[in-house]
């Protein structure tokens, strides 16, 4: 840590273990394909970031308006990433 504080750079560390990465890092940047999807204080993380899972029809119109930033399928059922507000 003295050595970025003396000399402050950009590191890029590639991984899902954002507990892990929250502990040492400040910024978090989402980038698939070259495209920016998400740029955010690692902090707000927790807040903002969940997923939700069910049958394709139910996925889709849970995350109607949403921000999301990726999803799976499989078969009929399918896992949406979001980062937006919480549902209630």
């Amino acid at each position: 840590m003295e050595s970025y504080e003396a000399h402050p750079r950009i590191i890029i560390v590639s991984t899902h273990l954002i507990d892990e990465i929250e502990k040492v890092a400040q910024k978090l940047v989402i980038i698939n394909n070259g495209a920016l999807l998400l740029q955010t204080d690692i902090n707000d993380v927790d807040e903002h970031a969940y997923s939700l899972s069910g049958s394709i029809t139910a996925v889709k119109s849970a995350i109607d308006g949403l921000n999301c930033i990726g999803t799976t399928t499989i078969g009929s059922v399918m896992a949406a990433y979001i980062y937006d507000k919480r549902i209630e």
